[in-house]
């Protein structure tokens, strides 16, 4: 399978191995690719598999895909397909082929040696499929240092070679002072992981790399492994003698020579000039330097190509050193290509970042208008406020639940009115947002039930309507007044129902006017009880009538009050032994008060009860 290798800033981030049908990635842990960046939207990108192809497409992301400089919807994936991502580059690279290791004679004799750094080994034999790097225990070779990553980098034996691989460290791997991701060893390749420096010896004979200068002593632990079993580098670099030929040389001939040595050398540089500071000419270049300084122009013209404008200018600047060729003009060309594209990147992201800040500022005070409509219950105004922000952010869950929200209070308001039409269409229209939302399933769920009862609330509304204009027209006014008072109170609005109702309670003012008019002349003349009874049936007729209501609980207070006066003086009567005028003033209290519940006709009715005996 082949695998793709994203990369920040030149540094490996992840690879990932192409063998699923479907990859995604963004900024979300629910993604299968998780790339913790302000660049990179929530949900970015998707790799599917179409058959036998890889095909990377953009998910509607606030930054797009890149490629070649130009922004692509969708890109095929083959090996050297190259891509950019916010602040992310893409690189497909073809599957390593795993050989299976030849007989153990064909590499048994390659070793690593330590030269430097936290390793308790001073060499690792590489007669072995894998060689492991890291801060973990439990690997061949662990390194324990915080520039070190748990599972930093990793020596295979394949295709007859011996490849060191980052295996997504932080900080890297160095293979002759140039960063690598991946890269065959030679003979004397110097290796630094962290602080820890190796050297690559294919024959397994202790070796210096290249980088130590033979002419200047080794540093203290550089290049001595700890066993006895290599010579000892001397301060010239070679092995230890005896009491060599230059011993015997007395020193001050020595001395001697090495003053005219000095004389010859200042001489020789006043009259060449100034020293030259360029580096080496193409020329100059090693053949091994060509080779290296071809390499990375080759990478760093696909990173360019493939919209990697950093990647690129690494690997201009790679070449750029003092130690391949400063002045290489492909190099440079590439480096001020990539210098320009990243600082037009740089322009647009700030762009972006702009936009983007400003899109959120409008959200959220679109947000607060629509809170603000939807408290004062114009839920229209709200939802037209929250679509706004739903085109400015489709994704934005904060706008999404309040849409939500705002649709299922509609719905609940529409139901109230029995609007069950826009009921139904508003918890649609919530359910397609979040189809897993309890409200809005619930809510139309009950409304199957609410319209229901409203069908059968109608059809009985219509029935008692058409009963009561029966009623008025055969003249049975207080039925009829009665039946239209059900109908308005299930439906107010119900269309006829008030007009009948003024015509039902027109008749009945002109029917009950007599027996009011007559209680009133009973009230006046002193006989309350009569006039009580004739108001009791005028509002039998009509009990809304609120001149008789209101004449009858002026009767009924005086009828209380004449009646306990009555009581009054029967008790006192009761107390002096004049048991027949007790039960007379008694007995007229009784009569004032007919009602059993009114208290004192109960208390008449006792004191009667009690003096029957006494008055025979």
């Amino acid at each position: 399978m082949p695998f793709l290798t994203i990369s920040r800033g030149g540094v490996l981030e992840q690879r990932i191995t192409l063998d699923k049908d479907v990859i995604r990635i963004g900024r979300l842990d629910d993604n299968d690719v998780a790339l913790k960046d302000g660049s990179i939207s929530r949900h970015h990108a998707r790799i599917e598999r179409q058959g036998d192809r890889f095909v990377i497409k953009d998910l509607g992301s606030q930054n797009g895909i890149w490629s070649g400089g130009t922004r692509v919807p969708e890109l095929e994936l083959t090996p050297g397909t190259a891509f950019v991502m916010g602040n992310f580059s893409g690189l497909v690279e073809a599957p390593l082929i795993e050989t299976a290791p030849p007989a153990a004679a064909a590499y048994t004799w390659a070793k690593l040696f330590v030269l430097d750094g936290p390793v308790a080994q001073p060499e690792f034999s590489l007669n072995r499929p894998e060689l492991r790097f890291g801060r973990s225990a439990g690997l061949e070779v662990p390194i324990n240092d915080d520039l070190v990553s748990k599972n930093h980098a990793k020596i295979v034996y394949q295709n007859n070679q011996h490849t060191i691989m980052d295996t997504g460290s932080r900080n890297g791997i160095y293979v002759n002072g140039l960063r690598v991701e991946s890269q065959v060893l030679k003979h004397r390749d110097e290796i630094q992981i962290g602080p820890a420096r190796f050297a690559y010896s294919e024959n397994g004979e202790f070796i210096l790399p290249p980088t130590v200068m033979v002419s200047a002593p080794p540093q203290a632990g550089i290049g001595t492994p700890p066993s006895s079993g290599y010579p000892k580098p001397s301060a010239l670099g070679g092995a230890t003698r005896q009491k060599s030929l230059f011993s015997r040389v007395p020193r001050i001939v020595w001395f001697g020579g090495l003053l005219a040595l000095v004389i010859v050398i200042i001489l020789m540089a006043v009259l060449s000039g100034p020293p030259k500071t360029e580096g080496p000419s193409s020329k100059e270049v090693s053949a091994e330097n060509q080779q290296t300084i071809q390499k990375l122009l080759l990478e760093g013209k696909q990173f360019f190509a493939g919209g990697d404008y950093q990647g690129a200018l690494d690997k201009a600047n790679a070449v750029l050193t003092p130690d391949l060729d400063p002045k290489n003009r492909e190099a440079l060309e590439l480096q001020g290509k990539a210098q320009d594209k990243l600082r037009e990147l740089a322009a647009a992201r700030e762009k972006a970042q702009q936009e983007a800040a400003e899109r959120a500022a409008k959200i959220q005070a679109l947000l607060t208008d629509s809170s603000a409509a939807a408290k004062r219950g114009d839920y229209a105004a709200a939802k037209s406020l929250l679509e706004d922000a739903r085109t400015l952010d489709p994704d934005n869950p904060t706008v999404k639940k309040a849409l939500v929200d705002t649709l299922n209070a509609s719905a609940q308001a529409d139901s109230k009115k029995r609007d069950y039409k826009s009921a139904f269409e508003a918890y649609d229209a919530a359910l397609q947002l979040d189809p897993m939302n309890a409200d809005a399933k619930k809510g139309r769920e009950s409304l199957a039930s609410f319209e229901q009862a409203a069908k059968s609330r109608e059809a009985r509304t219509r029935t008692l309507f058409e009963q009561a204009k029966s009623e008025a027209a055969s003249g049975a006014l207080a039925k009829a007044y009665q039946d239209i008072n059900s109908v308005l109170s299930m439906n107010p609005g119900y269309p006829q129902a008030a007009n009948l109702r003024s015509q039902i309670q027109s008749q009945l003012e002109a029917k009950v006017k007599p027996l009011y008019d007559e209680g009133v002349r009973l009230f006046n003349a002193g006989q309350l009880v009569e006039a009580a009874n004739k108001l009791s049936q005028a509002l039998a007729i009509y009990p809304d009538h609120q001149p008789t209501q209101q004449f009858l609980v002026q009767a009924r207070s005086k009828l209380r009050a004449e009646a306990q006066e009555a009581f009054r003086r029967g008790y006192i009567n009761e107390g002096l032994g004049r048991y027949k005028e007790a039960m007379d003033l008694y007995q007229r209290a009784l009569n004032l008060l007919p009602d059993p519940n009114e208290e004192y006709h109960k208390k008449a009715a006792d004191k009667i009860a009690q003096l029957k005996d006494k008055v025979k």
